[in-house]
């Protein structure tokens, strides 16, 4: 077959829908499928084609991590699209390239998949800081609900999502397909003993416990939680053996910062910060828990 995804964001840009896009890709390649990504351009204002990957010019957005959204519709790329024959597209996420990509299923007649990936109503405060939040969050349900009931096959990655999208109103089948993960990535021959120690000796972490998240430091990853529990756990028990790593970066990282300093725990925790998708691996395979 030859599938066209689309998705407002792709490599080297990284978040959850990226990551999950690429894995469709290397495994649609692996069965012997041809796979194309059509998104947008974060290098210029111009279409890029390469290796598959058709990227479109955009704006970007600066308050949401500086990702681009792209005109719904270019009759450039409209050609370039017609010219691969889909057989199947996937849409990945719901405006910009999202619209796009149902504008060409619907033209050219071609299955459309849809995956609902993101719980926009933990989202809307980006957009409203508060005001009229509710108003924002009915919205975004009835938005959803809409995209929903045009997709030919609609599916979402878990049981916690389908149910909250039926109390939007969608009434449709859902399938349920959890993201894959490929594991080889974070396979422990990656890394021997000596490289796990010498970071931890390079960081004064030698016969510490190590807690460890992972993730974009955002208010809607809830990640004060941990930092409070962790404290109140320190509080309750003066162990000096754990240490609670942090990788990852975010709006929210200054502000959390700041809670361990209040809370007398930033001697504790490590903010490593943004690390490329490859280096994680050494974080998961270097950490306890």
């Amino acid at each position: 077959m030859r599938i066209g995804l689309f998705v407002d964001a792709y490599l080297p840009e990284i978040n959850g829908v990226v990551t999950a896009t690429k894995t469709l890709v290397d495994a649609f390649i692996s069965k012997g499928d041809e796979a194309f990504v059509i998104t947008t351009n974060p290098f210029n204002n111009e279409i890029l084609i390469q290796d598959n990957v058709i990227r479109l010019p955009g704006i970007p957005l600066k308050k949401l991590y500086g990702y681009r959204i792209s005109a719904p519709f270019d009759r450039k790329a409209e050609k370039i699209v017609k010219q691969l024959h889909l057989d199947v597209i996937h849409v990945q996420t719901e405006l910009s390239i999202g619209i796009f990509g149902r504008l060409m299923a619907k033209k050219y007649d071609i299955p459309l998949v849809y995956t609902y990936h993101t719980m926009y109503v933990d989202y809307t405060y980006y957009v409203t800081k508060g005001i009229l939040d509710p108003l924002a969050k009915g919205v975004v349900k009835r938005f959803s609900k809409m995209l929903a009931s045009i997709s030919t096959e609609f599916t979402t990655t878990s049981e916690k999502t389908k149910n909250a999208l039926r109390t939007y109103g969608v009434d449709q089948y859902i399938n349920v397909i959890p993201n894959g993960i490929d594991i080889n990535k974070f396979a422990k021959s990656k890394y021997t003993k000596e490289d796990i120690e010498k970071y931890r000796k390079e960081h004064n972490l030698e016969g510490k416990y190590l807690i460890l998240t992972v993730g974009r430091i955002a208010k809607e990853k809830s990640l004060d939680v941990c930092i409070k529990q962790y404290a109140n756990y320190l509080n309750k028990t003066n162990d000096k053996k754990t240490m609670f790593i942090i990788v990852g970066d975010g709006p929210q990282k200054e502000e959390y910062e700041k809670l361990a300093i209040d809370l007398k725990v930033m001697d504790r925790i490590i903010f490593v910060g943004k690390v490329s998708h490859d280096e994680t691996s050494l974080f998961y395979n270097m950490c306890d828990l």
